[in-house]
C-alpha cells in the first residue's frame, strides 16, 4: 500500500482526499489548449513499482510546476488532487488522473532510476484489435516508409495526413519475434 511508510504507490491513489505523497519519476510532460479548461501543462508520471498517472496543472499553476517537473527527473509531490481520468484519449491505462494545484509542494528526490517504465504490447496485440483504443500504449518500431503527406478535410478543416507504416513495415514486425516487442 505504502512505500516505506512514507510514499503511496501511484496505483493506492483514490480521490477522497488531497494530501497524498508520492515518490515520481516524469516520463512525459506536454502543454495543451482546450476551449473549456485553456492552457494545461500535462504529465505521465511513474512510480518505482512502475504505476504510471496522468497528470496535469492548471494555466495559473503552470510557470511554477513546469519549473520543478523536468523530463527525467525523480521528484516528491505532496497535496494533489486525484479525480477520474475522463477524455476520449488517456495517455496511461490508470482510472485516475491528478491535478496539481496551488498547495501542490514539488521537491527534490534521492530515488535515481533510470528505467523509462515501458509497457511494450506485442505486435499481435496491436494487430487484431484486442486494445482499448482510447488508451496509448507504448510502442518502438522503425520507420521504413515515409509515404507523400496527403492533405484531407477533418471537421471542415484541411489537415495533413502522415501515413508512415505501410504493408511492407507491417510486415517486418509481424516478423520479428515477440520477446523483441514485449
Amino acid at each position: 500500500m505504502t512505500i516505506g511508510q512514507m510514499f503511496t504507490k501511484l496505483d493506492d491513489l483514490k480521490p477522497f482526499k488531497s494530501t497524498w505523497r508520492v515518490r515520481v519519476k516524469v516520463l512525459h510532460s506536454w502543454r495543451q489548449y482546450v476551449g473549456q479548461a485553456g492552457e494545461t501543462m500535462e504529465f505521465v508520471l511513474a512510480d518505482e513499482h512502475g504505476g504510471k498517472i496522468h497528470a496535469a496543472a492548471k494555466k495559473k499553476d503552470i510557470g511554477r510546476i513546469s519549473k520543478d517537473l523536468k523530463v527525467g527527473e525523480w521528484r516528491v509531490l505532496d497535496n494533489f488532487q486525484v479525480a477520474h481520468a475522463t477524455g476520449q484519449f488517456r495517455p496511461t491505462n490508470s482510472k485516475w488522473k491528478m491535478t496539481m494545484t496551488l498547495n501542490t509542494k514539488v521537491s527534490t528526490c534521492s530515488v535515481k532510476n533510470d528505467s523509462q517504465f515501458l509497457e511494450l504490447i506485442p505486435i499481435r496485440t496491436i494487430m487484431d484489435g484486442g486494445l482499448n483504443h482510447c488508451i496509448l500504449i507504448d510502442f518502438i518500431g522503425q520507420v521504413l516508409n515515409v509515404q507523400e503527406i496527403q492533405t484531407v478535410p477533418v471537421q471542415g478543416k484541411e489537415n495533413t495526413n502522415h501515413e508512415v507504416l505501410d504493408n511492407a513495415v507491417m510486415n517486418v514486425l509481424t516478423r520479428m519475434p515477440l520477446g523483441v516487442l514485449c
